[in-house]
């Protein structure tokens, strides 16, 4: 774990989240998992065996992901405790200092592996003007469209605007918080930044205590895998974030960092654009979804 600063030892140090520091991070880091407080395998485990070669889903009514499709999030073939999220039939969302796998796994946890090969990786992503560092935001894109047939669905986005700070309709939202080899906990939304230390860019932080039930504690090896809103309709969750760092000190006082994925809409859309495709977008203002083929309704706005 590297420290981005040298600074008094009481003071908060931001850390990256993989081992190497951002000149050579394409390179394998050493993993530790995500930690969980009161970490169970049938409550916090995306799927109850296989995983990675042949992954079933986690129906335990325990599971504190259970009646949520998962299928967008997907591992590397050669790293699995590497995640990238799909939000479009071809495109992926990564964090930008992490590593760009050349090939792609997803399941919808009945036993099967779907594999795809990335065509190219875009990053940075973003406007930093200002900043010394650029946006933790890259994109891949797959040599080809996931088949609909797989049931391999895109990550939908939330959508609540541009607003920062403590006004901003994203502060205090509950995130179901995903980390390596497919371990899920819980995490609320702590502040939301525009700009972090010397990185342009927007930021959710979320903050990790020693005694609320399944508070995930993010770690090394943790980058690039996503949060979720788990606000409006039952059964929806929605892309939040994609994990960049953690800062803090050593013990209790840590809080996890995701490029917060609602506030660079932009950014992605403009991406995918080139390729004819946008992000599956949902506000509560409207109660309608938007993608590349159209809108339409999405559900009874009282949801929200």
């Amino acid at each position: 774990m590297a420290t981005l600063t040298q600074q008094h030892a009481r003071s908060r140090l931001p850390l990256w989240l993989a081992t190497v520091a951002a000149a050579v991070v394409f390179s394998q880091p050493v993993v530790v998992a995500i930690e969980i407080n009161g970490y169970s395998a049938a409550r916090n485990n995306r799927f109850s065996a296989g995983y990675p070669t042949a992954p079933l889903a986690n129906l335990d009514p325990m599971f504190i992901g259970a009646g949520y499709d998962w299928s967008a999030v997907g591992w590397s073939a050669a790293n699995s405790s590497y995640s990238a999220t799909l939000v479009g039939p071809r495109h992926v969302l990564i964090a930008n200092h992490y590593l760009r796998p050349a090939q792609l796994c997803f399941s919808g946890g009945d036993g099967q592996v779907h594999t795809f090969a990335v065509q190219e990786y875009s990053g940075p992503l973003g406007d930093y003007a200002g900043y010394a560092n650029p946006p933790d935001l890259a994109m891949g894109l797959l040599a080809e469209p996931v088949p609909a047939q797989t049931g391999i669905r895109p990550a939908t986005i939330l959508f609540m605007g541009y607003s920062v700070g403590s006004s901003s309709p994203y502060y205090d939202l509950p995130m179901l918080v995903y980390g390596a080899y497919a371990a899920v906990g819980y995490g609320k939304i702590y502040s939301v930044r525009d700009g972090l230390f010397s990185w342009g860019g927007k930021y959710f932080t979320y903050a990790f205590d020693l005694t609320t039930p399944d508070r995930a504690r993010l770690q090394y090896g943790d980058s690039s895998s996503p949060s979720f809103f788990v606000t409006g309709a039952n059964g929806q969750m929605y892309l939040a974030g994609s994990h960049f760092l953690i800062y803090g000190d050593a013990q209790n006082s840590a809080y996890g960092v995701d490029t917060a994925v609602p506030l660079m809409l932009a950014d992605i859309n403009r991406y995918m654009a080139n390729t004819g495709y946008l992000a599956q977008v949902v506000t509560p203002i409207t109660a309608r979804w938007t993608n590349a083929t159209g809108t339409g309704q999405w559900g009874n706005a009282a949801n929200w």
